[in-house]
């Protein structure tokens, strides 16, 4: 058998570039409740989401999964679990802003995305929340929260009153992205480089019409959508209500300027104070522009008629332009809303308060050929709320593109075969510059083509390089492909089989088989001979074919068993309660007993608990061959003995010395608080209250033995009494001035008269005064005591009082 050859691919650029599995635009909410995974194909209906919203939405996906990261309507920000970010609230945009939101990724950080907001109606109208009123960006970290993201910059201002217009493209470097907006009340478009160190001042380009109240007198002309193509080279505004106009300009994706107008056709003559243009959509090719003429007030007594509307950018000169405007479809019913690129590259068509979305199957198709069809994608549930709104997400358009990819074809040994060398998203025009590593071939070594063909002299490994050359930027990718390509033999792994048993060779690749030697096999010139070999055999294949270097061997070895081959792990010995692991090789299938502490009986290595001495039999069986058996058997070593001792008592502050006996020559006491030594048999143990010890030890087998004992700690509750009164008149009462005394194991005892001299002092205990001073009985009186004594729980106490002296 053989590793198959894993050609390595060499990126060289300045930026890493996407691969084809780029989906950051794939699944999709907007409008009630409303969405759809183009993940599948065709697309589904989503039903799973949290907002609920009337116009601008944003949302990103997993780039390589295509699930949903999280989304927005410019004003909150839903997690992938529907749930809304901590911190996502009141971020400047809102639910009936045109284009409320865009999200990009930050190019210095693939865990951290920007959010740009915009508000509605300039701010001009209307009860304003957050942020400038105007553009806001925002960061969401997908880091934070536990892997949910969270906002983790909010509400920083760029620029105020805007439109409510707001648009992304990548710039040409492939790297960073264009933010544009248009400040309301001026011709002002407001282009903002994002970098990987940041947002750069903006590129203000004064072009075209001045959005400004043109007599709605509440800004209802910062309503309608701006677009930049798919390219990056075009971009296009609607301008609704009293201006009523759509313009198309040249944008730079290098510099972000936008250039003279192309054309700007104001022939929009609705009259039921209707909203006018509203939507606007490129073609995936750059082609073609789409708008939504937007009625609100249609049906009744308003003539008006909302519609979508197609331009064809392929013309010259700004008359041409607006007279290929052309009706793709009207209605008298429906108010159209936002179109947008889906992944699929389709353009799909929000309708107010509708179930269904429209679709322009064919986009890129001039007319009626771009084959619109109403109601083609359901929303809805039997009984569900989803509906689309006005509006759909908006996304950076680069992200729509479809991936580019790149074959080069050959001539292998089964005949014309291709490799992909390069599948990403990038933002055309770009052209190709190949070379074959075959300088032989003369100028055939050279191809513009997007997916050429060379013809190789031979099998063999070549270094092809492929440039893509952009307006900013060139890529160059060099791969190393084997053009044996398919034609490499694999004969399988190496198997066993038993005496009588036959195998089919699984081969795959290659053509022209040859077999050696033949003797076992049913063939000799087949793909998957059938072998019976009676003794081992290594079997080789040799494919071939007429092109030069179409050749290729592998091989394959098959043992053969009479009997079950069985090996195991060998006796051992244990200690009382331990598990391991019982270990049987060479069949397929083992039978174990007996059962008890076995953790199962027929598998190669069941675990086993050992509580006595034990002898573990197992039967192996291979396919057909003779079952073979073994044994292992376990025996337990002797526990070690341990004994922690008697409990025994203490007073506070008082040490206790703990004695284990064991045969054991290791030992581990717990708690090891309070102790000198938790590792020897004789700590010293200082509890402040009452313990309990456990003192385990371990043999030279491993084998542990634990006993326990308890320390009690006694209440240091020493106390003096020493009577008030005494009277030494020898009748045989209260002769003396006895006092009392409990856990006191020594004093000092001192008498003084009212003059502070010293008449009385014993540190005996029992030596009690009978009021006699140098053999003279002391005047009747008060007297004062002092006593200093230590106890058992080695406190000192001191006690001072008087007493009084009677006769």
């Amino acid at each position: 058998m053989k590793i198959p050859l894993t050609a390595l691919i060499i990126l060289i650029s300045l930026y890493s570039i996407q691969t084809s599995a780029q989906k950051s635009a794939h699944t999709w909410y907007f409008g009630k409740k409303a969405g759809i995974d183009f993940n599948s194909n065709p697309p589904v209906k989503l039903t799973n989401s949290a907002m609920q919203t009337i116009e601008g939405t944003s949302c990103f996906s997993d780039p390589t999964t295509g699930a949903i990261l999280f989304y927005t309507n410019g004003d909150s920000i839903w997690n992938k679990n529907h749930q809304p970010m901590p911190n996502g609230f009141g971020l400047g945009g809102h639910y009936s802003t045109t284009q409320s939101a865009v999200i990009i990724p930050d190019p210095g950080n693939n865990n951290r995305y920007y959010v740009f907001t915009v508000y509605a109606q300039a701010n001009l109208y209307g009860p304003f929340c957050c942020g400038s009123g105007g553009l806001n960006y925002n960061i969401v970290d997908m880091n934070a929260d536990n892997g949910l993201g969270d906002v983790i910059v909010k509400n920083q201002p760029l620029l105020s009153p805007t439109a409510e217009k707001l648009c992304a493209v990548q710039h040409c470097n492939g790297q960073d992205y264009w933010v544009v907006t248009h400040e309301w009340g001026t011709n002002k478009f407001y282009a903002y480089q994002v970098t990987p160190t940041g947002i750069n001042s903006p590129v203000i380009s004064n072009e075209g019409t001045i959005h400004q109240d043109a007599g709605s007198t509440n800004a209802w002309e910062t309503i309608g959508y701006m677009r930049i193509s798919p390219n990056g080279k075009m971009i296009a505004t609607a301008i609704s209500q009293e201006i009523k106009r759509v313009e198309v300009f040249p944008f730079d994706n290098n510099t972000g300027i936008v250039g003279d107008s192309l054309f700007s056709d104001s022939g929009f003559t609705n009259t039921c104070g209707t909203t006018g243009p509203y939507g606007v959509c490129f073609s995936p090719d750059n082609s073609r522009l789409y708008i939504s003429n937007n009625v609100p007030g249609i049906g009744g007594s308003c003539a008006d008629i909302s519609g979508i509307y197609q331009y064809d950018l392929t013309l010259n000169g700004a008359v041409a332009l607006i007279a290929s405007r052309t009706a793709i479809v009207t209605s008298n019913s429906t108010q159209y809303g936002a179109l947008q690129i889906g992944p699929d590259q389709k353009i799909y068509v929000a309708k107010s308060s509708q179930a269904q979305l429209d679709v322009i199957n064919n986009p890129n198709a001039l007319g009626p050929a771009c084959s619109y069809t109403a109601n083609a994608f359901n929303l809805n549930t039997f009984s569900g709320p989803y509906q689309s709104q006005l509006g759909l997400p908006n996304f950076c358009e680069t992200l729509l593109n479809p991936p580019l990819r790149c074959y080069l074809y050959f001539q292998g040994c089964l005949g014309l075969d291709s490799v992909l060398v390069l599948d990403t998203l990038l933002t055309p025009p770009y052209t190709f510059s190949w070379n074959f590593d075959d300088p032989a071939s003369g100028a055939s070594n050279f191809s513009a083509d997007q997916n050429p063909f060379h013809n190789y002299p031979s099998v063999g490994v070549y270094n092809v390089s492929l440039t893509i050359i952009q307006e900013c930027q060139s890529i160059t990718i060099t791969k190393p492909i084997n053009t044996l390509g398919n034609f490499q033999v694999d004969a399988g792994p190496d198997t066993t089989i038993c005496v009588g048993d036959n195998y089919i060779i699984p081969t795959s690749g290659g053509a022209n088989y040859s077999w050696s030697p033949v003797d076992g096999l049913s063939c000799s010139d087949c793909a998957n001979p059938l072998a019976t070999p009676t003794v081992i055999t290594t079997y080789i294949v040799s494919v071939s074919a007429p092109l030069p270097g179409c050749e290729d061997e592998d091989s394959v070895v098959i043992t053969v068993l009479s009997t079950t081959e069985l090996t195991v792990t060998p006796s051992t010995a244990v200690c009382s309660g331990d598990t391991l692991t019982l270990i049987a090789d060479g069949a397929q299938t083992y039978a174990w007993s007996p059962g008890s502490g076995l953790s199962a009986t027929n598998i190669s290595n069941p675990l086993a608990t050992i509580t006595s001495n034990i002898t573990y039999t197992v039967i192996g069986t291979f396919a057909n061959c003779t079952p073979d058996t073994e044994t292992i058997t376990i025996l337990l070593f002797p526990t070690p003995e341990v004994d922690a001792g008697e409990d025994v008592s203490i007073y506070e502050n008082e040490l206790a010395t703990l004695n284990a006996n064991s045969s054991a020559n290791l030992f581990s006491w717990q708690p090891i608080v309070s102790l000198d030594n938790a590792n020897i048999n004789n700590p010293n143990a200082s509890p402040v209250s009452t313990t309990t010890y456990t003192v385990t030890v371990t043999d030279n087998n491993g084998c542990t033995a634990s006993d326990t004992l308890i320390v009690f700690v006694l209440p240091d509750d020493a106390f003096i009494y020493i009577p008030n009164a005494f009277s030494p008149n020898n009748d045989g009462i209260n002769d003396k001035l006895e006092y009392f005394t409990k856990n006191i194991t020594s004093l000092q005892f001192r008498i003084y008269n009212r003059w502070g001299q010293l008449l009385f002092e014993s540190n005996v205990p029992g030596d009690f005064w009978n009021g006699i001073y140098k053999r003279l009985p002391q005047d009747i009186g008060v007297y004062v005591y002092e006593v200093v004594a230590l106890t058992k729980g080695g406190n000192t106490l001191k006690q001072r009082g008087n007493f009084t002296l009677l006769r």
